[in-house]
């Protein structure tokens, strides 16, 4: 077949997958089609107990930004916020013996279906996100289409960490203390980890926690006991207090610099491997606490930041977005017992 009627037949049919030539030098398109078989759920339950949380925020994060596109911010997180308290009535009403229902006894952590359960984190997360952040707030207009564009070509599981970012700790360069932890200050703090990776997708964040006994640990950890020595040696008291240890190097201009992670190590191997199977390279930033500006790494702590402005709260981000979220389910409920 003559190579320029092949290029014109593939310009005519930039979509086909497979291309496949007869006798007669044909061009032919072939369809796959894949077929799954779902069994149908016999109760509501069963629905509820087949959720995947990702996957629901994929869709409603897809119907948000149409939402906010045609109709503006605010009414796109009116109505993510109004859809979990609907969710919240409808799961209540569900499971409820008595349809009655107490503001006290509304269930809104879905106690009962461990797949619903990350549910108001991830909504909670979606209303801090930038892309129903206001303008008001310092989002610029151009950040936010950014965020459409990007959040509308990820699967799931890439567009959960991007909302909700995954925070482990590790108690050493090779050991995984605790594979997930809230995003808050207080799983820090309760936290006896040295070491902290947060994945937000575009960016991975590996902080130092800043207690001096940590740091210490870190250094040793990282560092040749060579290396470590100056910290003793250079003290002319040999019962150095911890607070007075010089975490910095300050009398060894040679030595100030980054801990840099070895390249074998199991923190080391784990990023390497986020890098490589993420469709964007995030960017990696190392921060040590108490030296460097940790506002970056502070701002992914949303969970006691207030849902609808900027800054840390008294703690009760997430507490108080629950509670409202059960005063609207209330109403939905009893809306419906009198009508």
């Amino acid at each position: 077949m003559d190579l320029h009627l092949l290029s014109v037949a593939l310009e005519a049919n930039p979509s086909c997958n497979i291309i496949l030539f007869s006798y007669k030098f044909c061009l032919k398109r072939r369809l796959r089609i894949r077929t799954l078989h779902y069994r149908p759920a016999r109760n509501i339950s069963e629905i509820y107990d087949s959720v995947d949380p990702e996957v629901v925020l994929h869709i409603l994060v897809h119907k948000v930004i149409l939402e906010s596109s045609d109709k503006g911010v605010r009414e796109g997180r009116h109505q993510v916020h109004a859809w979990l308290a609907l969710l919240a009535a409808r799961y209540n009403q569900t499971l409820s013996s008595d349809a009655r229902t107490l503001l006290s006894s509304i269930d809104i952590d879905f106690s009962q279906c461990p797949q619903l359960q990350m549910v108001p984190q991830l909504v909670f997360a979606l209303l801090r996100s930038p892309l129903l952040r206001l303008h008001e707030e310092g989002i610029h207009p151009d950040y936010r289409i950014y965020l459409q564009c990007l959040f509308s070509a990820l699967e799931p599981s890439s567009l959960a960490k991007a909302i909700y970012p995954i925070l482990t700790s590790y108690s050493s360069p090779n050991k995984l203390a605790f594979p997930r932890h809230t995003l808050s200050r207080a799983a820090l703090i309760m936290s006896e980890s040295p070491i902290f990776l947060l994945d937000a997708f575009t960016n991975l964040i590996v902080y130092y926690s800043s207690r001096p006994r940590t740091m210490l640990i870190l250094l040793h950890l990282f560092l040749p006991t060579d290396i470590v020595s100056p910290f003793v040696t250079l003290r002319s008291d040999a019962r150095t207090l911890l607070s007075s240890i010089d975490i910095d190097f300050s009398q060894c201009p040679q030595l100030q610099m980054p801990i840099l992670l070895a390249t074998f190590c199991l923190l080391r191997t784990t990023i390497d491997k986020l890098k490589q199977d993420r469709c964007i390279t995030p960017k990696l930033t190392f921060i040590h606490g108490g030296k460097d500006d940790p506002t970056l790494f502070e701002s992914y702590l949303i969970e006691e930041q207030d849902v609808d402005g900027s800054g840390f709260a008294t703690g009760s981000g997430f507490v108080a977005f629950r509670e409202s979220v059960r005063n609207v389910a209330a109403e939905i409920i009893q809306e419906e017992i009198g009508s």
